[in-house]
């Protein structure tokens, strides 16, 4: 805790505090919680939740909202009372019905002479502590004077450069105890950015095969369609002939190249819709069913298609009836 004090004191740094484990930077499991029975029955199975060490000044460098009570403080020693926070997904999850604090929580069996105790004093905003792409899972932080574990990530919330602010939590620390040892510094847009790889690596990857998959779907229209155009090439000179306008011919062509397409189109977006859930888990912050994401790909295909009829429609157009009976 002196390694916190002297932080936050430092000029230039806004919060600082120290949290196990950290954010979107080490793996969670949950684990087994008892409430009392007059709050959840025995047979409704544990509580599972995941576990945090945390000190004072935590949440306030990570910018957590407090929804209700309050937030764990420097009152919360070794020889007060033992206290926790939850997470509004512990709350939803497990005591929807409830008013959280004030319940105890024990992480021993609820009728055991031996097991501690411990009481919600606030409630938190969720974070997203494996990945950006999972929602808020039930969680309880725990003060870190009360359970001291031996070791721990400083989180410090600061306007200052990256280089000024290392230097200035180095030395925090050292003044200390030179011997602490200080690792794997990162920013958190650093934790961000390593989060989002994976996922732009996967984006990166999808736009290069859907992009060749369409140029071939492309270059594939255009050579059926002039081949159609090549076989039908009397019957569309014999229709100019009688008087068919050069509309009619348009449409001709236009429609026998538009209509596969726009019925693969119509089966693409059936098949989109009912994969919603898997988009969901392959995009951030995207809704499955959001309408730019359809419409601007439909509406580049079907662009793309028009372009290319316009080759095989323009030489119907531009053929001379009479020319093409000669050779009879």
């Amino acid at each position: 805790m002196r390694v916190m004090e002297q932080a936050q004191s430092t000029p230039g740094i806004d919060a600082a505090g120290v949290v196990t484990p950290l954010p979107m930077e080490m793996g969670s499991t949950p684990t087994s919680w008892s409430l009392p029975p007059d709050v959840r029955e025995p047979d409704a199975g544990p509580v599972m939740a995941h576990q945090r060490m945390a000190s004072s000044g935590y949440f306030d460098a990570m910018g957590l909202h407090l929804l209700a009570g309050r937030f764990l403080n420097r009152g919360d020693r070794s020889d007060s009372e033992a206290v926790v926070l939850v997470n509004q997904a512990f709350v939803d999850t497990y005591l929807p019905t409830e008013d959280p604090l004030g319940v105890r929580i024990t992480w021993g069996e609820p009728d055991a002479e031996a097991s501690e105790w411990a009481t919600i004093v606030g409630i938190v905003g969720d974070v997203r502590f494996r990945s950006l792409r999972e929602q808020g899972e039930p969680e309880i932080y725990l003060p870190a004077s009360q359970f001291p574990n031996g070791w721990g990530h400083i989180v410090v919330r600061s306007g200052l450069p990256r280089e000024a602010l290392v230097q200035l939590v180095t030395e925090a620390v050292q003044d200390v105890d030179p011997n602490i040892p200080l690792s794997d510094i990162k920013a958190g847009d650093e934790i961000i950015r390593g989060q989002l790889r994976t996922s732009m690596l996967s984006a990166l990857l999808t736009a290069i095969f859907a992009g060749t998959a369409a140029v071939l779907a492309l270059v594939g229209i255009l050579g059926v369609l002039s081949l159609l155009v090549a076989q039908r090439m009397r019957e569309i000179g014999l229709r100019m002939a009688l008087g068919a306008s050069v509309g009619s011919i348009w449409a001709f062509v236009l429609i026998r190249g538009m209509r596969p397409v726009l019925i693969g189109l119509g089966l693409g977006v059936l098949l989109g819709a009912g994969g919603t859930r898997l988009l969901e888990s392959q995009l951030h912050n995207v809704n499955g069913l959001d309408l730019p994401a359809f419409l601007i790909p439909l509406a580049g295909l079907a662009s793309a298609t028009f372009l290319a009829c316009l080759v095989p429609g323009a030489r119907a157009v531009a053929a001379n009836p009479v020319s093409l009976f000669d050779s009879e």
